[in-house]
């Protein structure tokens, strides 16, 4: 009964950011929940070391620092920048928006693309005078979908891709790209034809 509790209480503070009457975000509730499984006996210490998946832990820390290196370099803000200077019709700049982030989510983790991208198009948007919510809708929406066009464009992927090759199965980047090509552009349409 402690362990199931244990594990609602902290898949609520993932689902919802926070509880109200719990002042910690969604990285400490992981944390906290991990602890409190292994102090509740739901996992041994043994059993919780086994579970950490290192190699895609390494990758997401390397992706990380490429990102931020990026960022500090401007890259994200100049692109940003230059497509906007470009175009002016609105449904232009959300396809523009959709294959910026669509392209980069397939390069870089899908989230850190997110992070990067929402406050420069928040700021595109208040000096055009746009409202935000179209664009912030098409960015999460390309990232998230564009994130299957390659192992390294989701963490869920880089996780099924190590668990497959712990079962003597390899999912080699290439092969991974002959089924993330035609999934990620059949619902990437379906995405742009919605939001347009």
């Amino acid at each position: 009964m402690i362990v199931r509790l244990i594990f609602a209480v902290t898949y609520l503070v993932l689902a919802f950011g926070r509880l109200p009457f719990l002042r910690v975000d969604r990285t400490a509730a992981a944390v906290i929940g991990a602890i409190a499984m292994i102090a509740a006996g739901g996992l041994t210490l043994d059993q919780a070391y086994r579970a950490i998946d290192y190699r895609t832990l390494i990758l997401l820390f390397g992706m990380m620092v490429l990102v931020a290196t990026l960022r500090l370099g401007a890259f994200f803000r100049t692109l940003g920048h230059a497509i906007v200077a470009r175009i002016d019709h609105p449904a232009l700049l959300l396809v523009a928006v959709i294959a910026a982030s669509g392209v980069l989510s397939a390069l870089f983790v899908n989230d850190t693309i997110c992070l990067v991208f929402t406050p420069i198009l928040i700021e595109i948007c208040a000096m055009r005078r746009q409202n935000p919510l179209p664009f912030l809708l098409a960015l999460a929406m390309a990232s998230t979908l564009a994130g299957n066009l390659t192992l390294l464009g989701s963490i869920a992927n880089l996780i099924v891709a190590e668990g497959a090759r712990r079962e003597g199965i390899r999912v080699g980047f290439v092969d991974y790209l002959k089924v993330g090509v035609p999934v990620t552009l059949v619902t990437l349409a379906f995405g742009v034809w919605w939001l347009g």
